[in-house]
């Protein structure tokens, strides 16, 4: 959420420049209109009638658009073009997406960078390796592109361990085991709340892991266990994992 600051501030000064947001999830464009909402920031959700839309004669005047993935074609491209002049930079949230096969739309985003408009990448999970694989495959030298990243992600609250599984099934059931070891390690009389957060690759498959789990954790341990995916919304507390003891 880094960009809302620039829109904050140019809205202050009065400036009439504007921001794009490009998100590859639904969900997280959701939640990105919400908090700038919350922040009083005026936007804009990218449709496709808007290909000969002039930014400069909306009223109020959008500080930030937001577009999803989907909508980055040509219609979006004629959009830029018309208010390169507004446009004062394009941010694209969750940009290690751009190397995923399984998102082809995504090569979209390589387009706007060709339009002269400052570009930035952002990412809490883009490794080493695969940001000097993006610069290759796109003839970028270090010239061109500016990589700002902290020295580490290393967090000491923070434990990561690998386990091999052959199914789902045994992914499930190391799942809830693990959970049960981390209420048994954590929970005592100064914290008697918290959340657990399990990951899947599917809406179908985190809807079955939830309900396999509340099944098989000891009910007295939890008050509710709920799924949460492009579906659900990030203020509703029963989307996630919720434990209570």
């Amino acid at each position: 959420m880094l960009y809302i600051l620039p829109a904050l501030r140019e809205a202050y000064l009065d400036r009439k420049v504007c921001t794009v947001v490009v998100t590859p999830l639904r969900a997280l464009q959701r939640d990105v209109a919400r908090r700038m909402t919350q922040s009083g920031i005026v936007f804009v959700k990218f449709q496709k009638h808007m290909s000969s839309t002039q930014l400069d004669t909306m009223q109020p005047f959008p500080r930030v658009v937001l577009v999803s993935v989907e909508l980055l074609e040509s219609s979006f491209l004629n959009f830029m073009l018309l208010n390169r002049e507004v446009i004062r930079r394009v941010v694209v949230d969750e940009a290690h997406q751009l190397m995923d096969t399984f998102r082809p739309d995504m090569a979209m985003v390589l387009r706007l960078c060709q339009l002269g408009v400052p570009t930035v990448l952002m990412s809490a999970t883009f490794p080493v390796t695969m940001q000097t694989e993006l610069m290759r495959r796109n003839n970028w030298t270090a010239r061109q592109v500016r990589i700002i990243r902290s020295d580490t992600t290393m967090r000491s609250n923070l434990r990561l361990s690998v386990e091999h599984v052959s199914d789902s099934a045994t992914a499930l059931a190391l799942t809830a085991t693990m959970i049960t070891q981390e209420i048994d390690r954590n929970f005592n009389s100064q914290f008697q709340g918290g959340r657990a957060l399990v990951f899947g690759l599917t809406r179908e498959g985190i809807e079955f892991a939830a309900e396999w789990i509340q099944r098989n954790l000891p009910q007295s341990a939890f008050a509710e266990i709920r799924a949460y995916h492009g579906g659900g919304s990030l203020d509703d507390e029963s989307s996630y994992i919720y434990i209570r003891r």
